[in-house]
């Protein structure tokens, strides 16, 4: 609780408190006074996950899952964006959704065999 108290006794000086007055009326004496400042803060964790799975016959991995949290250049996803990708090359497969994480909204969403998927990154 904000505001002046007593002390000695630690009631809280109500009425005068506006003129940081000495004076307490519970107690009934001049006593000096204590001044509390309430100050909170909230903190959020977020985080991401990165899974390969390897197997012989393959020669990087079979199966890459990252899921999770991250933050975003866009101004406009000033909260980041939540990922779901999963590449799985035993069933020739590639999963990849981006969500807006203050919203929950779907920004992108590509569900289709991984030979017919192109990479977005420039081969140079």
């Amino acid at each position: 609780m904000n505001g002046y108290f007593c002390k000695e006794c630690n009631h809280r000086k109500w009425l005068y408190e506006w003129l940081k007055i000495n004076f307490c009326f519970y107690c009934k004496k001049k006593t000096p006074n204590n001044v509390n400042i309430t100050v909170s803060d909230k903190v959020s964790i977020k985080d991401n996950v990165r899974i390969k799975i390897k197997r012989k016959g393959f020669k990087k991995f079979v199966i890459e899952t990252i899921s999770g949290w991250f933050s975003s250049v866009n101004p406009r996803l000033n909260k980041g964006v939540n990922i779901t990708r999963t590449i799985d090359k035993e069933k020739k497969w590639y999963d990849h959704v981006v969500k807006d994480a203050n919203t929950g909204e779907i920004i992108h969403e590509e569900h289709e065999p991984l030979d017919e998927h192109k990479s977005k990154k420039s081969k140079n």
